[in-house]
């Protein structure tokens, strides 16, 4: 982090940033995700101090501005509630709150059940006591192994409508391949987060507008660019089916993508992305 805010990586970062801008969409950049979690080398496990973190944040939203990157939202999101304070860049620094809300049921250290709204909450008030921005579960669902999923998701959504409606947007974790097990006597080789919830979270979740959030490009001096999130309401879907053939654990049929999506269909997905190879 801390070469990233003194520029050793310009070259390279503007090259990316270019390439996001020139995407006719609004790209999510949910940059250093987990900061604070010590799994991942950008974290303290990799000498990265809360400042070091926040110079380089800052940095790259400059360049990004700079480049005129202006479709780019920035996504930030923490892994435990008391890192809020000490990580948070600032609010003109940020577009959106991301957060982790995974509910691995019998894997808990505590093999006990926590409802949505007991993961939430934590961040929930460190997060209105610091700002206004939306927020949006960037990794959502629940583990398909002890029959509570579909009540855990439904149980979720009615929380998100009725208490917490700065929740405005919601990327369901779909992988029945995740290979981040939390504990060794878990005898597979992955976790199956893959769930039937699709159509009820389509009919149930009450979106909110994104037209009502401005971007980073919008608050600077200028203030003359346009929000890109006026243009769609998104629902999309990165489909990983059939990429990267000899590593995947996806078979790439007819029926597979008929099945797929008849799926997409009814989540009401709108908007594919998927990279040839």
């Amino acid at each position: 982090m801390k070469f990233i805010a003194e520029g050793y990586f310009d070259v390279y970062i503007k090259e990316f940033i270019k390439k996001l801008g020139s995407y006719n969409r609004p790209v999510f950049l949910r940059f250093a995700h987990e900061f604070d979690n010590p799994q991942y080398p950008w974290s303290s496990t990799g000498e990265n101090t809360p400042e070091d973190f926040k110079a380089a944040w800052r940095h790259l939203t400059s360049i990004i501005a700079a480049e005129g990157a202006d479709k780019i939202v920035m996504v930030w999101n923490p892994w435990k509630a008391e890192s809020i304070v000490d990580y948070y860049p600032g609010d003109e620094y940020v577009d959106w709150i991301g957060l982790t809300a995974l509910h691995y049921g019998p894997l808990n250290d505590d093999h006990l059940y926590y409802s949505f709204e007991s993961l939430y909450e934590p961040f929930r008030q460190e997060i209105l006591n610091l700002t206004n921005k939306p927020v949006m579960l960037a990794e959502f669902g629940a583990l398909n192994m002890d029959g509570t999923q579909d009540k855990w998701i439904q149980e979720a959504i009615e929380s998100i409508n009725n208490k917490f409606p700065e929740v405005s947007g919601i990327v369901l974790f779909n992988s029945a391949f995740d290979q981040n097990i939390p504990q060794t006597n878990y005898n597979l080789k992955f976790l199956d987060w893959t769930s039937n919830s699709l159509s009820f979270i389509q009919e149930n979740f009450s979106a909110k507008s994104l037209s009502t959030y401005t971007t980073l490009n919008e608050i600077t001096s200028t203030n003359s660019l346009k929000n890109p999130l006026t243009r769609h309401n998104i629902r999309g879907v990165h489909y990983k089916k059939g990429k990267n053939w000899k590593d995947n654990y996806y078979a790439l049929t007819r029926n597979v993508l008929k099945r797929d999506f008849t799926l997409m269909k009814e989540a009401g997905i709108n908007t594919i992305h998927y990279t040839k190879q």
